[in-house]
């Protein structure tokens, strides 16, 4: 089992975090072009690219576009109505990527028996055959409904810290903390006066479980204190 160094798979990302990284987005797109046993054809990598182009011309002409519009989903949506033929590949590439994140809050659980057992060297214990059959089902439901990639999407709810300030090296000056409550990382959320581990712990579980629809939304179901909801401004 190949593991990679720089990802912890005892805690998966949620839906909305993959998409806030180009990375992310240039890792899948490079994934599709090469994807198969052994390296493709010239011809091969011309025409996948000539199909990602085509369906990105689809997409930007099918869907109204916003700053927090999921482009990823809706090109894999654009590009399974145009290529019927290879929507199982580019839906393959894309889960083994995301790792499920999209289509099941619970995908993070074979992976993390799966990843740790793997740590240990329990080759008893690897559960490969449960990992294979959840990426059975995710595939057979977005085959079925390309739209349950965005089933589990949240909008990006910009949120502000004015008691805390921020200075990034690159900007050279302080700035308040800012950040999206439903990507924001753990590390970001201990910047943030007066939140506890509990309440860190029950954000980040609310949101894997459904991301916030709104501000309402994050009050009731985080119930952070008062202090520290003071400190959050909407």
């Amino acid at each position: 089992m190949h593991l990679e160094k720089a990802r912890d798979f005892a805690a998966l990302r949620d839906a909305n975090q993959p998409l806030q990284s180009e990375g992310f987005d240039v890792s899948f797109f490079f994934a599709y072009t090469v994807s198969g046993l052994g390296m493709p054809s010239p011809e091969t990598v011309r025409d996948r690219q000539d199909k990602m182009l085509s369906a990105l011309a689809g997409m930007f002409a099918s869907w109204p576009m916003r700053p927090d519009s999921p482009y990823l989903p809706r090109f894999v949506d654009t590009f399974l109505r145009l290529y019927p033929a290879e929507a199982r590949e580019v839906v393959d590439v894309l889960m083994e990527l995301s790792h499920g994140v999209f289509v099941d809050a619970e995908a993070g659980a074979p992976w993390r028996d799966c990843y740790l057992a793997a740590l240990r060297l329990d080759t008893g214990r690897l559960e490969k055959g449960r990992v294979k059959e959840s990426r059975k089902r995710w595939r057979q439901a977005v085959l079925k409904d390309p739209q349950v990639f965005c089933a589990r999407l949240g909008p990006q709810i910009r949120c502000r810290v004015p008691g805390r300030e921020v200075r990034p090296a690159a900007l050279g000056e302080a700035v308040h903390l800012s950040f999206d409550i439903n990507t924001v990382e753990e590390g970001i959320l201990r910047l943030i006066p007066h939140v506890t581990e509990t309440d860190i712990a029950r954000w980040q579980e609310e949101r894997t479980r459904k991301p916030f629809a709104d501000p309402e939304d994050f009050k009731q179901r985080c119930r952070l204190g008062e202090a520290a909801l003071a400190e959050l401004r909407f």
